[in-house]
């Protein structure tokens, strides 16, 4: 039995140190990729017009399209920008102020729209399958409307009708990722990559999100 199996694992051990050689990353030098791609987001988020209030977390569908360019055979520059379906975002034990009724306690709803631009750089190794780590910066524009505030302490959480005003944030994106790309066909591939999200602004958020990618490049 011992005998058999030897030749088993060294042929996957061939097999995995070809398919993942640093050597011959397919990322050719000069290779053009266009992504196009879906995924889910979520995000820890601060309540808006609030004095104080619970950290809501939202789950939301989101799109994307890409360019990647290898500029050597184990780096990329990325491009490329997104957009995150609407989605219901809720903050329990929320206070916010007002200028001549004083201060109203309650659930803060809204609806969630997110979009925005990326560029960043990744490092791949790996030939038919591809592992890439990198970093992405650019800027996001959140927007938050439809938004009530619902008394919790009245039968029926009536909306307290502060009448809040739409209200859209504007955020530096900073994205560390991973991701692991498979080269099915000539020309084609496809990839998941995770990225942890932070949003540096006026309304400062982190979070989380993984995507699926379908992929077709260009090789010199």
């Amino acid at each position: 039995m011992r005998v058999a199996c030897r030749p088993r694992k060294r042929a996957f051990a061939v097999i995995l140190t070809v398919l993942l050689a640093p050597g011959v990353a397919r990322a050719d030098r000069g290779a053009l990729t266009v992504d196009l791609g879906t995924g889910a987001t979520s995000l820890a988020l601060r309540p808006p017009y609030a004095e104080s209030g619970r950290t809501g977390w939202s789950l939301a569908l989101s799109v994307s399209f890409g360019l990647r360019y290898a500029l050597t055979n184990q780096l990329e520059l990325t491009t490329g920008g997104f957009y995150e379906l609407p989605v219901h975002v809720s903050h329990a034990g929320t206070s916010v102020p007002t200028v001549d009724s004083g201060t109203f306690t309650g659930t803060l709803e809204y609806e969630l729209t997110r979009f925005g631009a990326l560029a960043g750089i990744r490092y791949v190794s790996g030939l038919v399958v591809r592992v890439s780590i990198g970093v992405e910066l650019g800027w996001s524009h959140q927007s938050n409307s439809a938004l009530l505030l619902r008394d919790t302490a009245s039968l029926g959480a009536p909306d307290y009708g502060l009448g809040l005003p739409d209200v859209g944030v504007d955020s530096l994106v900073l994205q560390p990722l991973v991701g692991l790309e498979w080269a099915f066909a000539d020309h084609w591939s496809a990839s998941v990559v995770l990225r942890l999200t932070a949003l540096l602004g006026p309304e400062p958020a982190f979070g989380i999100s993984a995507g699926l990618t379908i992929c077709y490049g260009w090789f010199p």
